[in-house]
């Protein structure tokens, strides 16, 4: 199937221009899907005013159904404000967008709501105002930006009502005009919450994502209130999904498009605006690109998507190679860190702090986030692993020679769906996995983590681990602090055992329990891997957000300190490590996880929220890690 996106915009005019696009163009790969898209309707039966064509909205969308039932489409989605006002005019213009013969989605948009929000919904056949759905291997988004609003159909003593209203008195304080703030809205925390699962559930099955939403993510500079109220937070939760590959919006009917975090923010050009020329596009979409063909108003653009979020597929498993109990070489000591995001920055800082560090305390390992193991849709028994080589060997061009990348393979099994297998499914899981690892030259091993750990599991870790290790390959696993006789079998089924002392006691929370709980766990640690002969590490805050440690939310943007310093926790965690330093089973402290500070926040320190502190190590927290 090919992919070819259809963005309808601004269709003015009697004469309607189509762009045809061949089904099969010599020479040229074919697109995979099709859909279309189309933004600001925005009928109602009145005058043109601000250069909104209401009226002629019926003969351009009728115009704009016929040309897109003409083509080979998959679905259709229209962006929002599908009415201006009047619940009348959904009588007139649903209609028209229902004889589209593709299957059809509606956004919902500030206009949209002349009635109660569940009129809305029942009116359009929706179940929900923001939604998810699947085509051939893409998971697409629907979000609900007039989910906070003074509008969006919810009565005034709503919480969603009433949130709104901090929201634009918040503005108002600020100096912003009553213009700028009457269409301010956003999107809850139930939502955001929702959305964070949504993308990670489609990383984890191997899935590319695309995002719709009424109201823009990104607003042009000529318009800088054309976004949503909490929009910051959302685009934070695109950029670090790894999955999302561009956002469409309408709401600004002059349409726009920016470029974030490795995602496009395309702004499709409003269909009531302007008296005569149209405006709508064809988009196909390849594995690494977006073709947007301009129709009218609307420019024609080429889109690269990024290496990093280009999917691999299902591997397939490895042919028949008998498991060989083999001992590797034992790993030097050096200090690693997780990674979820590539960035120029963290390379650079990894070579400054080795230009400075002791030769056993330097960057030596690195562990970035690749691929996952996936139950859903599976049979019983059974799991699709996922894995993104080109997101290891961007970190292996840049990093000091000779380091060890052993990228994450992780996954939720928070229902069961990874326990009470049989020997054999846990083998032949483990073979999914070892076959991605063993074919991917840069990656020296793994760090597997499906969550909850049970200990029925181990099975699947011994298995893997003789597969990459007959192959001169590392298994490490990622785990909490034990009990002994399970920490035993633990760090029996791997290479080595990286233990979480990130939050052992929570966050923001006592100091000393905290450092009583590392010095505890680090023994527990080093007594098994003594007995057994293991290699262990332990993660530390190190490069985890201060804002979990020193401070705690405290009204909608306030900060409250909890007079405890990041650095305090720090230097508990290297005191818990110090009497071990000597001992061949403790190589290294894991860094949790470093952030480029070069594209991740300019300025960290005059972050107000806890959810915008980044992951970014401070210069005396560097200090410390050099000669520990």
């Amino acid at each position: 199937m090919r992919l070819r996106i259809i963005l309808l915009g601004l269709a003015a005019g009697l004469l309607f221009y189509h762009v045809a696009v061949a089904d099969v163009v010599e020479g040229k790969a074919q697109p995979t899907l099709s859909f279309g898209v189309v933004a600001d309707i925005q009928y109602a039966d009145r005058d043109t005013a601000s250069g909104r064509h209401f009226r002629a909205s019926v003969d351009r969308l009728e115009r704009c159904v016929a040309d897109l039932n003409s083509r080979h489409l998959d679905f259709t989605v229209q962006l929002g404000d599908f009415i201006d006002r009047d619940a009348a005019s959904f009588d007139v213009i649903l209609p028209i967008y229902d004889r589209l013969t593709m299957p059809r989605y509606h956004v919902l948009g500030n206009h949209d709501f002349p009635m109660p929000r569940e009129q809305v919904l029942e009116k359009l056949g929706l179940e929900a105002a923001y939604y998810t759905f699947a085509y051939d291997g893409w998971r697409f988004v629907v979000l609900d930006t007039v989910d906070i609003a003074m509008g969006g159909g919810w009565p005034e003593d709503s919480e969603n009502y009433r949130q709104a209203q901090r929201w634009v008195e918040k503005l108002r304080a600020e100096g912003l005009s009553e213009d700028e703030t009457c269409n301010r809205c956003g999107v809850g925390e139930r939502q955001k919450h929702w959305l964070r699962d949504t993308l990670r559930q489609a990383r984890e099955r191997g899935e590319r994502a695309i995002v719709f939403g009424h109201i823009p993510v990104v607003a042009r500079p000529a318009w800088e209130w054309g976004s949503f109220y909490n929009h910051e937070e959302i685009r934070e939760v695109l950029a670090s999904a790894g999955c999302v590959v561009a956002y469409f919006s309408g709401h600004d009917h002059a349409g726009g498009y920016a470029y974030r975090d490795g995602i496009h923010y395309i702004t499709v050009e409003g269909m009531v605006q302007g008296p005569d020329e149209t405006a709508y596009a064809t988009v196909d979409l390849f594995d690494d690109r977006l073709e947007i063909h301009g129709v009218g108003r609307t420019p024609s653009r080429e889109l690269a998507l990024p290496e990093d979020v280009i999917s691999v597929g299902l591997c397939s498993e490895m042919d028949g190679e008998k498991e060989e109990a083999v001992k590797l070489d034992p790993l030097p000591k050096g200090i690693c860190t997780w990674i979820y995001r590539y960035g120029d920055g963290v390379s650079r800082q990894v070579h400054a702090f080795n230009s400075r560090a002791l030769p056993h305390l330097r960057f030596k390992y690195f562990f970035p986030y690749a691929g996952s193991v996936g139950f859903d849709d599976q049979p019983e028994g059974e799991a699709a692993v996922y894995y993104r080589a080109n997101a290891v060997s961007a970190y292996a061009r840049t990093l000091p020679p000779g380091t060890l990348i052993m990228p994450i393979v992780d996954g939720r099994a928070d229902k069961g769906e990874f326990s009470g297998w049989t020997d054999e499914q846990y083998r032949e899981a483990a073979r999914k996995v070892a076959k991605h690892i063993i074919d991917d030259p840069h990656a020296a091993g793994v760090q597997i983590d499906i969550e909850p750990f049970r200990p029925d599991h181990l099975p699947f870790y011994r298995h893997l681990t003789e597969m990459l290790n007959a192959k001169g390959k590392y298994c490490t696993m990622f785990v909490g602090p034990r009990r002994h006789d399970l920490l035993t079998r633990i760090f029996e089924s791997c290479n080595v055992v990286v233990m979480s002392g990130y939050d052992l006691n929570g966050e923001g929370m006592d100091l000393d329990g905290y450092r009583a709980s590392m010095k505890g766990s680090v023994a527990r640690f080093q007594q098994v891997a003594e007995e057994t002969g293991t290699q262990y590490m332990i993660g530390i805050p190190a490069a985890a957000s201060w804002g979990e440690f020193e401070y705690t939310a405290g009204g909608d943007a306030e900060r409250v300190e909890t007079g405890v310093k990041q650095e305090e926790y720090v230097q508990a965690a290297l005191d818990a490590v110090k009497p071990y330093h000597e001992h061949p089973q403790y190589i290294g402290l894991s860094l949790w996880h470093m952030s480029d500070p070069e594209k991740d926040f300019e300025e960290p320190e005059k972050a107000t929220k806890r959810t915008k502190f980044p992951n970014i190590i401070r210069e005396t927290v560097w200090k410390m890690l050099e000669d520990y």
